[in-house]
């Protein structure tokens, strides 16, 4: 029996879930906490209550709300740096850093010291400190960025699977000889990709290969996100809306492969009805 792991609250680990534990790992506070911090991720801001105080980490000036106790803004940009604010019922103070933050890092690492300490102005000094170095020289952003490729690995090998075992999209491909590309690209920015052969009836796949660059693998299509699922041009006639297409492939993207295929699946539905 698999009892699932909570991480934030959370039992879907996602690449802004692993950013976010990167920095709490980083600032050195205790693991144990994790599974009792529950945090609320929107698209341009996070929060989290820590020491009875609400905590609003966020990138737009628009989303302070009088009810936060604690509210951080990131990545004003000011001239050619970035501003970074704090901001509490009796205090503001301000950060200037040369490049933008990112977020997660920042908000991990923020919750880790706030923890420590119970000092707002203490945890923004210690992770704007930290934060630099995150995704440079710092050890802890490199092992997550390397749980984080096998993660991406993992989906590919059961994205395949999918494609092989039961999904409609090789129905579409009727009786032809064609090909369909499924694969991702790794922060290096190197791809790993399968080749899924359709040839009659029969089908058939290449394990995931290691290609250098994107480029070489699909030349002429601008590479929208991480993941990658490509079809053979010949069988799309005029259902292109939705594809980035040279004179081979046509090519949806998005972060997680397996949502793609269902993306695709749902699009082909579609157009049947």
């Amino acid at each position: 029996m698999t009892i699932p792991v909570k991480i934030f609250g959370q039992t879907t680990v996602d690449d802004e879930i692993i950013s976010i534990l990167a920095g709490y790992i980083a600032s050195g506070s205790s693991l144990s906490e994790i599974e009792n911090i529950s945090l609320i991720i929107n698209s341009d801001a996070l929060t989290v209550t820590l020491h009875g105080k609400t905590i609003m980490i966020t990138t737009n000036d628009q989303r302070i709300e009088p009810v936060r106790d604690i509210v951080v803004i990131l990545n004003r940009l000011i001239s050619e740096s970035y501003m970074h604010i704090l901001k509490t019922n009796s205090i503001k103070e301000k950060w200037i850093t040369f490049r933008p933050i990112n977020k997660y890092y920042f908000a991990g690492a923020f919750i880790g010291f706030y923890l420590i300490s119970n000092n707002p102005v203490d945890a923004m000094d210690k992770t704007i400190d930290i934060i630099k170095t995150m995704g440079n020289d710092n050890p802890v952003s490199g092992v997550w960025e390397r749980l984080n490729y096998y993660r991406m690995y993992k989906r590919l090998l059961e994205a395949t699977e999918r494609l092989l075992s039961r999904s409609s999209l090789l129905e579409i491909q009727g009786h032809r000889n064609t090909e369909i590309l499924i694969g991702f690209m790794n922060d290096d920015l190197s791809v790993f990709a399968s080749k899924i052969i359709v040839w009659g009836r029969n089908t058939l796949s290449t394990p995931p290969v290691r290609i250098v660059s994107i480029k070489k693998l699909l030349p002429g299509i601008n590479v929208k996100n991480r993941s990658f699922i490509c079809l053979d041009i010949g069988i799309l006639e005029n259902n292109r809306a939705l594809f980035e297409c040279n004179d081979r492939y046509c090519c949806v993207f998005g972060g997680d492969p397996i949502k793609l295929i269902i993306k695709l699946e749902k699009f082909f539905s579609s157009k049947k009805t």
